[in-house]
């Protein structure tokens, strides 16, 4: 191998690390290896008196999705398992993913936190976020 060649390579190498710097957390782990494994797609829109969230969720059950308001910001989180006696077959092709995923959202300072409703029907979860009457004060965030 040539100086020349040698440079180059040490010059790739370089980068590299450079590049996988960026993306690694504050415990220094890549972020590819993040606990969460995947994202349903979400949905939000606005009605005169709510807020709502939508998020496909096929596979997932009621009893492994959570949701957190803290500060100000709505956290879901969830996990889609794989099916049983998945481990015994032989696939071919797997494009779906399991595993663990969590979103956050900024809630709007006119919600009314503590009457945030969640319903799951059909593999979609729907999160109502009910708007705060005008001249109601603040509700405390928990």
């Amino acid at each position: 191998m040539s100086n020349k060649e040698l440079g180059d390579m040490e010059e790739l190498i370089s980068f590299h690390e450079r590049v996988n710097r960026l993306f690694q957390d504050e415990q220094g782990e890549l972020a590819s290896q993040h606990a969460y494994t995947w994202t349903p797609a979400f949905d939000i829109y606005e009605t005169e008196k709510e807020f709502v969230i939508k998020a496909d969720v096929p596979g997932v059950s009621e009893k492994d999705i959570s949701l957190t308001v803290d500060n100000g910001l709505l956290t879901i989180k969830g996990e889609r398992l794989p099916g049983k006696g998945m481990e015994r077959e032989s696939y071919h092709c797997m494009e779906r993913c399991f595993g663990k995923f969590a979103r956050s959202f900024v809630l709007p300072s006119e919600v009314s936190i503590n009457t945030i409703r969640a319903l799951l029907s059909d593999g979609v979860l729907k999160v109502e976020i009910p708007k705060r009457e005008v001249g109601v004060l603040s509700e405390p965030c928990s």
